[in-house]
């Protein structure tokens, strides 16, 4: 009977190890097929330059190398899933590859950010997969790796009440040229086309290859008309070859204070929306710009009085 159950043993072991191996194929402590490297970048010009700062409605490019262990050429599909803060999918993307023997392999994969994804700390997860002919599924050639970015927006609140301030933050980086740069930056609100009103303004930028500025400004929005505006966040470049370019461009609705939702009036939908996200302070994945009516950096009573105060006004 032991003898039975030890046999018994070996075969579910050896079986275990054979469906492990399936799955992931490796040699000793290598595996066959892997992805060795990731990085995220944007390509200008025909050319790839590393970044980790992209703003909704840019396109990443996933710089993946993989490498082939095996002595026979292998294929494989590369895919790439991105999620944005709160950890909901906001691009997905792959690429068929064959790999040579012993060699390794680099793939870029574009993936573009939608408009509506949540702005902050983004991370993507990179697998190869194996292909088998008839099979939709196919099972990775190596456990996935990840890698993280960050998603910004000029201002993380669509709606303000007038005469509230919010701040507008611009992220620059020199993907544009190989050498240093030199450009101005304005940020402006355009009040329904007819007056281009200057938010803040930096003149005489540099900024190296590769290298990164962040700038805030604040806009106050009292005087401001109720409404839907738009914020426009310019480079314009001391540099014959290159053409100014609009960063962003950003919708944003000015209305009653206490109208978190922006449908401009002030009722139970709002109040609904603030004890949702009561008690949490910017950097929480349940933070909403919109809720923090005042800007304070925290979701609490003060907001709740400015609902309150102006209960039932409408536009």
């Amino acid at each position: 009977m032991k003898k039975i159950v030890s046999l018994a043993l070996l075969s579910l072991i050896t079986l275990s190890v054979l469906c492990l191996g399936a799955f992931y194929p490796c040699f000793a402590d290598e595996w066959i097929v892997e992805v060795i490297s990731v990085e995220t970048g944007v390509i200008k010009s025909g050319a790839w330059m590393p970044n980790q700062y992209f703003r909704k409605g840019e396109t990443i490019s996933f710089k993946v190398m993989a490498i082939n262990r095996a002595s026979v050429s292998k294929d494989a599909k590369i895919t790439v899933t991105l999620y944005d803060r709160i950890d909901q999918p906001i691009g997905y993307n792959d690429e068929k590859v064959a790999i040579p023997p012993e060699m390794t392999q680099t793939v870029y994969i574009p993936i573009s950010i939608p408009s509506w994804a949540i702005d902050g700390e983004a991370v993507a997860y990179i697998n190869a997969l194996q292909v088998i002919e008839g099979l939709p599924l196919c099972p990775p050639y190596c456990p996935e790796t990840s890698i993280n970015l960050t998603i910004c927006s000029c201002t993380s609140k669509t709606v303000i009440g007038q005469g509230y301030t919010a701040d507008v933050n611009v992220h620059v980086t020199n993907v544009y040229a190989m050498e240093p740069v030199m450009f101005d930056l304005l940020v402006y609100y355009d009040d329904h086309g007819e007056v281009c009103n200057i938010i803040g303004k930096v003149d005489d930028i540099i900024l190296e290859v590769g290298e990164s500025e962040s700038f805030k400004f604040i806009w106050n929005t009292a005087g401001v008309p109720y409404g839907v505006h738009y914020i426009y966040v310019w480079v314009y470049f001391d540099y014959p070859a290159l053409e100014d370019e609009l960063l962003e461009n950003v919708t944003v609705t000015v209305t009653i204070p206490g109208d978190v939702n922006g449908d401009f009036k002030v009722n139970m939908q709002d109040l609904y929306l603030l004890i949702l996200h009561f008690g949490c302070q910017n950097g929480s994945p349940r933070y909403i710009a919109n809720c923090d009516i005042n800007g304070d950096g925290k979701i609490d009573m003060k907001d709740a009085f400015i609902i309150t105060s102006h209960f039932g006004e409408r536009l």
